[in-house]
Order: C-alpha cells, then structure tokens, then sequence
C-alpha cells in the first residue's frame, strides 16, 4: 500500500464495465491538487493510468487478487499545480 497518501477517495469500477473511464476522469478532474483517489479494477486499466500520467498524476498499483487491482492516484508537490482537462 502506498503510505504517503492522505485524504483518499476511493472508487471501484469493477462492475462499471464501459463507463468506468469517464466516470474517473471527471473525479480525477474534481480532485486534483485537493485530494488523492485509489481506483478499484478487475484489471490494471493501462489506457487509465497513461492518461492520468499525462495530466500530472502519479500512481501505484497493487495487485490484490487476480481480479482485484487497486490503484493509487496522487499528485506529488511538483504536480499540484497541473490541470486535468
């Protein structure tokens, strides 16, 4: 687990199938620079995690189970001031 996140809001999309981008990108949009997130997946959700990285945020995964990826989303102080559009 990633120790140096505070502040987390977590979402798990596991039953969110086609939706789920969207739906992380707006939060994504909503919380940066304010709060870090952890995404629950069945998968590592690479095209996610590529662009959210193009947008400043940082990440790390861990594999809980072969069906159960979180994902850790944060933005480091050099980041905090990046805006996800």
């Amino acid at each position: 687990m990633v120790e140096d996140i505070e502040n987390v809001e977590v979402m798990d999309v596991r039953e969110d199938s086609r939706e789920y981008f969207s739906k992380v990108i707006i939060k994504a949009g909503e919380l940066v620079g304010r709060r870090n997130f952890i995404v629950i997946q069945k998968y590592e959700p690479l095209s996610l995690i590529d662009f959210l990285l193009e947008r400043g945020w940082q990440y790390k995964t861990e594999m809980i189970s072969e069906d159960k990826y979180q994902i850790y989303f944060f933005h480091s102080q050099n980041n905090k001031n990046k805006i996800l559009h």
